[in-house]
């Protein structure tokens, strides 16, 4: 809380005029008129009663009014609790909880001026304040809420910077995981996400297997129909071999070209062949005409595959060189066939 002395309140706002919204609380009429007729002419104060009479609700009427600073009339009463209430009532506002707050406490009460403070206020003076230096007081306060509205903004800002800077970063993360034409794993995720269920099949000694697919002829296709027939093609023979995967476990992800990579941890042979079979059938119940007429096929795919049980003689650099070569052997003997080896 703010406790500025009078002499720091001159120093602060010696040639600044602050603009000033007044909220006067808890006087009557005759005090609200006297200080509003003492600071007549001033452009840059509006002042504003909230009186004490019965059912008047000073922070309903502060927050309506865009009011800068208030000014509380402490009551005259024994009970401190009591005579300080109006103060706590703006600090416990949701919407005029960070106001300044001037509380004028009555001459030859027995309430002593740290009272106020603890209670929530910014500063403490006499009601028989005269008005121009009350409104010394009232500018350095307007300054301190136009600086905490300042400062709001400035967090706000940040907030939404941060985010923004979070959302840019989520993407990036996408683009850099997940291929945007197919929805597979980009190739640089699956080389992380590969080591790691290499590793896992290595100290638990399960078989693992690799497939290697490629469309073929997709070089003369995309040739003979353009990118974006091209493309559509890869986005239909992503689907096909998501569709015959069925654990959350394996792993799909677009190559080079036209290609794939499948990893299937714990996984043997059989499980393999039955995995890059549907595939092969998949695709080919796709009908995606090769040249565009029946005469000439439809797109196909080969399909390399590649099962072991790793141990500390194997290399995953050998295993997916192996699953290379035995996609082209399937090439080599036509296309639109499986060929396996296990190491």
């Amino acid at each position: 809380m703010l406790r500025p002395v009078m002499a720091e309140a001159e120093t602060a706002v010696r040639g600044i005029d602050y603009p000033v919204i007044a909220l006067l609380a808890g006087c009557d009429a005759d005090t609200f008129d006297r200080i509003a007729g003492a600071l007549a002419g001033r452009p840059e104060v509006e002042l504003i009663h909230a009186g004490a009479e019965e059912g008047a609700n000073p922070q309903k009427i502060a927050a309506h009014r865009g009011v800068t600073v208030v000014v509380q009339w402490i009551e005259a009463v024994p009970e401190e609790g009591r005579g300080l209430q109006p103060i706590r009532d703006f600090r416990e506002s949701e919407v005029c909880r960070d106001l300044p707050v001037v509380a004028l406490l009555p001459q030859g009460g027995e309430m002593e001026f740290g009272a106020p403070l603890r209670a929530g206020a910014d500063a403490v003076l006499p009601d028989s304040v005269a008005p121009e230096t009350l409104l010394l007081q009232m500018r350095a306060l307007a300054r301190v809420c136009f600086e905490r509205i300042e400062l709001d903004s400035l967090r706000q800002a940040l907030r939404k910077t941060r985010k923004q800077l979070h959302e840019a970063r989520a993407r990036a993360d996408r683009l850099t995981e997940q291929d945007p034409l197919t929805g597979m794993f980009t190739a640089q995720r699956f080389a992380l996400l590969y080591e790691m269920e290499w590793q896992r099949a290595m100290r638990e000694t399960n078989p693992i297997a690799l497939l290697a697919i490629g469309i073929d002829d997709f070089d003369g296709y995309a040739a003979r129909f353009g990118r974006q027939v091209a493309d559509d093609c890869l986005r239909q023979v992503a689907r096909a071999i998501l569709s015959c995967l069925n654990r959350t476990t394996d792993i799909a992800a677009r190559d080079e070209g036209g290609g794939f990579m499948v990893l299937l941890p714990n996984t043997p042979a059989s499980g393999g062949i039955k995995v890059g079979s549907a595939i092969l059938q998949t695709v080919r119940e796709l009908r995606l005409l090769r040249d565009g007429t029946e005469e000439g096929g439809c797109v196909t795919v080969s399909l390399g595959l590649v099962t072991t049980s790793p141990m500390i003689r194997h290399t995953a650099q050998m295993f997916r060189l192996a699953a290379a070569k035995a996609l082209a052997d399937a090439r080599a003997r036509g296309g639109d066939q499986l060929a396996s080896e296990a190491i």
